[in-house]
């Protein structure tokens, strides 16, 4: 129902308009009555009524001042004015102050019915749309929470943009944080099921579910960090109510994950960070200690603490790749597979330390890689196999199935690949283009153009940057160029137009456009909230 405040100074008045509001509508909740204009005043920073329905004629404060006033200091609250046949002057008066309607003495049921009934269609409208506004307010805070996050972890977080943590509810500057990530256990979900819903679902189901628990147990914020795993920078003062309370929530998140949905987890949590420039380190810790799920196993909770005190090797493990080789050598794709995967299950069985498992990966794809860049016939092969980029990739894994596939899937297509490439003879092309890219953002990139550059077909190309940035050649210019809009954006006080020709858009629609479809909110609004105190 809305609410409804009636003033006039006649009583009878005020009494025969209540009952006949309540016989014409039950939308409308009669909240108070007042005499004159000061009463209803009152009554409405008392109750915050959705209309006043006004006389105007009434000692002390009569309708017209009435509307001064709600028009200043209550501006949402609607108003019907009441006046006689002989004061439509008045009554135009409070038109113009913004009265929603006027009606005469005496007031018919079907006048009033009809002006009640516009009047709560028009509040529920306005309604909706500050619920819209709420609503959107909320994404544009979600996203920039999202983003300080990722930069707060990564150590990108400026000076300049700590006033803006706790507004946005991440955390004040003199807190203890710690940082805990969530990885999804790979081998707990079948091929089948994991293929055909789409990964990142299963990371944001992780994400909320995570987030409801860090609400329920105190202050924390969670977000998908990357495409592998759910990060959360949770205050300390929340994991300091026991000793082992850390083990005690990380363990009681993966039991009811795994009650509820068949997953399993596995959480790293970092060390306490006593400043915003210690996160990083919490971060990375936490990132170590999930590293050791290739020792232990998943489904389990390990900190950082406690591995990193016990981590004395017995790293004698017999390296033996000669029934690997002799797969490559006759192209025995299938064969190579499976003896890649038996060495990498065997080497996870034995070591004590991730470090020395990827450490021992590592060396054994170094290995065969140069075998294959030895050979003149795998040029194009070396080609498509930036080595740098795998072994980063590699070094990321904590989990003992995603590793073994990993490295099998890339030395059985080495085997695949035996007798029909050439040798790599030049310097890697994609990291060409990635740095002329960083170079001229500012001018016109075309991939026709860019191809020239590193003696390659277009389409090549394109093939080629997609496969080892995970992303189209047009994107990453796009994501390049916005990340230098979001710095002139935060340093400087250039107009728009300047930023997006500095930053190579092609106008300022085509700028703004962009901009907003990337980060959810407008080139404005971004500054805006960056500079908000």
């Amino acid at each position: 129902m809305y609410k409804l405040i009636i003033a006039d100074d006649e009583s009878i008045f005020r009494v025969g308009l209540g009952k006949m509001v309540r016989e014409v509508s039950d939308q409308w909740d009669i909240v108070g009555e007042a005499r004159n204009g000061y009463e209803a005043l009152e009554l409405v920073s008392e109750h915050s009524p959705d209309l006043v329905i006004t006389d105007i004629r009434m000692p002390q404060m009569d309708g017209i001042g009435l509307q001064y006033v709600l028009k200043e200091k209550y501006p949402n609250v609607m108003v019907i004015v009441l006046s006689g046949y002989d004061e439509f002057s008045f009554a135009r008066d409070s038109l113009r102050l913004g009265a929603r309607d006027y009606l005469t003495k005496p007031v018919t049921r079907e006048d009033l019915s009809k002006a009640l009934l516009q009047a709560a269609e028009e509040i529920r409208i306005a309604q909706q749309s500050k619920e819209t506004e709420s609503r959107e307010d909320l994404q544009v805070k979600q996203l920039m929470r999202q983003h300080f996050l990722e930069a707060m972890v990564a150590g990108r977080l400026h000076e300049e943009e700590h006033p803006m943590l706790q507004k946005l509810g991440i955390a004040c500057k003199d807190e203890d944080l710690i940082c805990m990530i969530v990885s999804l256990d790979r081998e707990s979900i079948e091929d089948e099921r994991y293929f055909q819903k789409d990964p990142a679902l299963f990371l944001l189901y992780i994400k909320q579910f995570l987030q409801e628990m860090l609400d329920q147990s105190g202050e924390g914020l969670a977000f998908v960090d990357g495409t592998s795993q759910v990060t959360a920078v949770v205050h300390a003062s929340t994991f300091a109510k026991t000793p082992d309370f850390l083990q005690q929530f990380g363990s009681l998140f993966r039991k009811q994950i795994k009650g509820m949905s068949h997953l399993t987890v596995t959480v790293g949590i970092g060390g306490i960070a006593r400043s915003l420039d210690e996160v990083p380190r919490s971060y990375k810790e936490a990132e170590m200690a999930l590293l050791y799920r290739l020792v232990q196993g998943g489904d389990r909770v390990i900190e950082y603490n406690e591995v990193a005190a016990s981590s004395s090797e017995k790293e004698l493990l017999p390296l033996e790749w000669k029934s690997i080789e002799m797969g490559l050598y006759e192209g025995k794709e299938q064969h190579t597979r499976e003896e890649v995967n038996r060495f990498v299950t065997e080497l996870c069985s034995q070591a004590n330390s991730p470090a020395f498992i990827i450490q021992e990966c590592c060396k054994m794809l170094l290995h065969f890689y140069e075998l294959a860049v030895g050979l003149p016939h795998l040029e194009e092969w070396a080609k498509e196999n930036d080595i740098k980029h795998i072994l980063a990739e590699l070094s990321e894994i904590t989990d003992r199935k995603e590793l073994a596939i990993f490295c099998a899937d890339w030395v059985g297509n080495l085997a695949a690949s035996m007798g029909s490439r050439k040798k790599q003879t030049h310097h890697d092309p994609v990291q060409i283009v990635v740095d002329y890219i960083t170079e001229c953002y500012a001018e016109p990139l075309s991939l026709a153009a860019v191809a020239e550059k590193v003696f390659l077909n277009p389409s090549y190309l394109s093939t080629l940057f997609k496969q080892k940035k995970g992303k189209p050649f047009i994107d990453y210019v796009t994501e390049v160029r916005i990340d230098a809009a979001k710095k002139l954006l935060l340093t400087t006080e250039d107009k728009l137009q300047a930023i997006s020709e500095k930053t190579g858009f092609v106008n300022m629609r085509h700028f703004h456009r962009v901009f907003k479809d990337h980060t959810g909110v407008t080139p404005n609004q971004y500054r805006s909230m960056m500079h908000k105190e």
